[in-house]
């Protein structure tokens, strides 16, 4: 177990994170940040972003193991970088949606991911405390504060995994569908499941893998949120590398699950209709340390902290089935996952 560091420089660079079901805790930090991307063998952290006009951020360092009490015994303080953002008002974000629903049911697309974000006040705001509540809340998420001058300050407890590889097994999960746990699956969330799910299995099987798909569950992510998702797997090559692992990534980001279906024209969509940047949202991060000893996962339920506010992002899948104020109240409970811990910190 290593020391967790005191302060965190403006140029330096630090990331703490907790898998699902685990009480482990690590860190990874350098005191000198450099801006660079991983080569799928160093080992580290890695923060990507939605989309490629903001560049990969890799913090190189060893994963070392600490604690939660250790967490809240120091005084650290991560630096915040100020943000330029855009918010959108109810009315605002159901005539985007509208739109998208206009431009689907054109043919130009089967599926968006409509995204917005909101800022909270914060107060007497401290980063390791918070990281410990979300820890404490959801078990089921990956939890995660990361801070390096490119990015800034971001912290989240996603329930998605992207892809992972440990003991010979490459992991992904299909995470589409998502409703109030009072109400039913309606057929909007079970074409949204089962175009994710395609889109992975079909991304595998581009890369010379064999999936294996599990029956489709619920997944309880907090908040009276549930989500369907299938978990998908193969067995890992024995010589896998770097040089087939990016490409895999580079196919799989962004799923249908946050950018769309086709891929190239619900990106495209995005880029030149959704107000406001998505920054690292909706990118994915996490630990890795070699092309078969890896945890990414996709940065959801998440806020990037600027200055004395909290920048909070949330996305809902468009079909041509979906309503524009039922899409606007799915934001709303995505956010309040953050926005409670934030509440009671």
């Amino acid at each position: 177990m290593g020391n967790f560091p005191a302060h965190i420089a403006a140029d330096s660079a630090v990331a703490v994170w907790r898998l699902p079901h685990t009480d482990e805790v690590q860190f990874c930090y350098t005191h000198q940040a450099q801006h660079s991307a991983w080569n799928g063998n160093d080992a580290g952290f890695v923060i990507n972003p939605f989309h490629s006009a903001l560049p990969q951020v890799f913090i190189r360092g060893e994963l070392t193991h600490t604690t939660t009490q250790e967490l809240l015994l120091s005084s650290l303080e991560v630096p915040s970088t100020a943000t330029a953002t855009v918010q959108l008002q109810q009315a605002e974000y159901e005539r985007y949606v509208a739109q998208s629903v206009a431009t689907i049911q054109s043919g130009m697309m089967h599926k968006t991911v409509a995204a917005r974000n909101t800022s909270v006040a914060l107060t007497d705001f401290s980063a390791l405390p918070t990281f410990v509540q979300l820890c404490e809340k959801y078990p089921a998420a990956f939890v995660s504060l990361v801070y390096h001058p490119t990015c800034g300050l971001w912290m989240g407890a996603t329930p998605e995994r992207l892809l992972s590889a440990k003991n010979n097994t490459l992991q992904s999960m299909a995470l589409a569908g998502t409703r109030n746990a009072q109400q039913e699956w309606t057929d909007k969330e079970l074409d949204e499941q089962h175009w994710v799910t395609e889109f992975i299995e079909a991304c595998f099987i581009s890369a010379s893998l064999e999936p294996r798909i599990a029956p489709l569950k619920e997944l309880h992510a907090g908040n009276n949120l549930q989500h369907l998702v299938n978990y998908i797997d193969a067995q890992l090559p024995e010589l896998f590398s770097a040089q087939q692992l990016l490409p895999l990534l580079q196919q799989l980001h962004p799923t249908p699950a946050v950018g769309g279906l086709p891929k190239e024209a619900a990106m495209d969509w995005i880029m030149q209709h959704e107000p406001g940047e998505r920054n690292y949202y909706s990118g994915y991060l996490g630990p890795v340390t070699s092309a078969q000893d890896f945890d990414l996962f996709v940065n959801l339920r998440c806020m990037q902290v600027s200055g004395n506010t909290a920048i909070l992002f949330a996305g809902a899948g468009i079909t041509a089935l979906s309503n524009p104020t039922a899409e606007w109240l799915e934001t709303e409970r995505k956010m309040q996952i953050i926005k409670s811990v934030l509440q009671s910190t």
